[in-house]
């Protein structure tokens, strides 16, 4: 009876190691069949599991109103030193400005009608400034966007306008009011403008939250201004670098540094 137990032990030991040697070898095998790009991910997961302290993330790249390249890390938090030179304008100060101007709007509207009073938001950095404002607006309105962008260096023209989201409803017959977040050249507000115009408007007229005089290139001024802007590269209150900063609350300067190099 013991020898029975014995060689059925003996069995079992050699079935188990056999099982093992085959897990092992199916396991080698998958991962030779396995994308190169997929085993060096698996390479990659298994160095971070066992370097906690590893590297930061490579910086991104990207361009912004000057065009230049993200030189920072993204660990670096958005109201980093590194990055932020100074608050130009707080949330507070926009606020308090925003309602200002929704004021002199509503009286300048005050005759209009809902059906031909029309404020088009151009897309998309106004979005916060375009969402303050018409909720403080005393007449009613309608409320529409564009997706628009200037070419061409000589002349402000309708035919100048490259449309990526066009108005959804016509505005033949109304009064439009543009809203912009920043007019710097000024370019593409005026020939939205004058698109507009062309289009039967009855009216056309502008709103931005920033003005940027030193950066003008056409003839242009803006009906409603909310601030002077000094010629810098500003973020936060729907405004971006390479899609960064959008949702700042307040309105900061850009250190050169972080991209000039």
């Amino acid at each position: 009876m013991d020898e029975v137990k014995e060689l059925l032990n003996e069995l079992n030991r050699k079935v188990d190691a056999q099982a093992a040697a085959l897990a092992s070898l199916e396991d080698i095998t998958t991962k030779r069949n396995l994308p190169e790009r997929e085993r060096a991910d698996d390479s990659k997961r298994r160095r971070r599991a066992d370097d906690e302290g590893g590297a930061a993330p490579a910086a991104g790249a990207g361009s912004g109103t000057t065009g230049g390249a993200v030189s920072d890390d993204f660990q670096y938090a958005w109201d980093s030193a590194r990055l932020i030179e100074r608050v130009l304008f707080t949330q507070d100060n926009i606020l308090h400005r925003v309602r200002e101007l929704a004021a002199e709007i509503s009286a300048s509207y005050a005759a209009t009608h809902e059906s031909q009073f029309v404020v088009v938001g151009l897309l998309s950095g106004v979005f916060m400034f375009m969402a303050d404002l018409v909720r403080q607006l005393t007449v009613p309105h309608q409320v529409d966007f564009v997706a628009a962008s200037s070419y061409g260096l000589e002349t402000v023209s309708s035919a100048n306008v490259k449309i990526k989201k066009d108005t959804e409803a016509p505005v033949e017959g109304k009064d439009v009011l543009v809203v912009d977040e920043m007019c710097d050249s000024g370019r593409t507000m005026a020939s939205l403008m004058k698109l507009f115009h062309d289009r039967g408007a009855k009216s056309v007229r502008s709103c931005v939250l920033l003005d940027k005089k030193e950066r003008r290139s056409v003839a242009v001024q803006p009906d409603f201004v909310g601030f002077i802007c000094p010629d810098e590269f500003v973020v936060g209150y729907g405004m971006d670098w390479a899609q960064r900063f959008r949702s700042l609350g307040d309105i900061c300067v850009v250190k050169r540094s972080a991209y000039e190099k």
